[in-house]
């Protein structure tokens, strides 16, 4: 009677922490397995920055940010940018992949880089990677880029923006049509 107890109480006691330890164990999701020790990661995030008047400077989302434990940059998966201007989204941004350094001043976004201007003219550019300055609201690059507003279209290789002041400049190679 007491080895059936005992053993009664062992499976029962073997049960309940096997449950515990399949419901607590997950493998964290990451782009780059093995080659990033995280100080963090969110998953589904918005990171919203405000200047030092309360007003709303930029939202950044995605699916996942890892920030590196050593380096405090983040990796970000699907990253989404809106820049505001006067209160208003002014700028979308959108990538597959990005980086973010410490202050979430800078960001480098990759893969199917688009950025479309919310506000009239609408004025949408493609390219393929972008170095973005969160502070001056600027994007460059050395790479191809299309520009589209409206019928017209520039193609060119580089680009410098000021996205505060809806500026965008092709750098070389700059061919397009124009349609008045």
């Amino acid at each position: 009677m007491k080895t059936r107890t005992f053993l009664l109480i062992f499976l029962l006691g073997a049960a309940i922490a096997l449950t515990l330890f399949i419901s607590r164990s997950g493998d964290i999701e990451t782009s780059q397995p093995g080659t990033f020790k995280h100080s963090f990661y969110l998953q589904n995030f918005t990171l919203t920055r405000f200047d030092k008047d309360g007003q709303l400077k930029h939202v950044m989302k995605g699916k996942q940010i890892d920030q590196d434990a050593v380096t405090g940059e983040s990796q970000i998966t699907q990253p989404q940018a809106a820049l505001f201007k006067d209160g208003t989204v002014n700028w979308k941004i959108t990538a597959q992949k990005g980086w973010m350094n410490k202050d979430q001043t800078q960001a480098r976004l990759e893969n199917k880089v688009v950025m479309q201007q919310t506000i009239p003219p609408l004025t949408r550019a493609t390219t393929a990677e972008l170095n973005l300055n969160l502070v001056e609201k600027s994007a460059e690059n050395e790479v191809p880029v299309q520009i589209t507003q409206g019928e017209n279209k520039l193609k060119g290789s580089g680009l410098y923006a000021k996205l505060d002041q809806n500026w965008l400049k092709l750098k070389a190679e700059v061919r397009g049509i124009y349609v008045p």
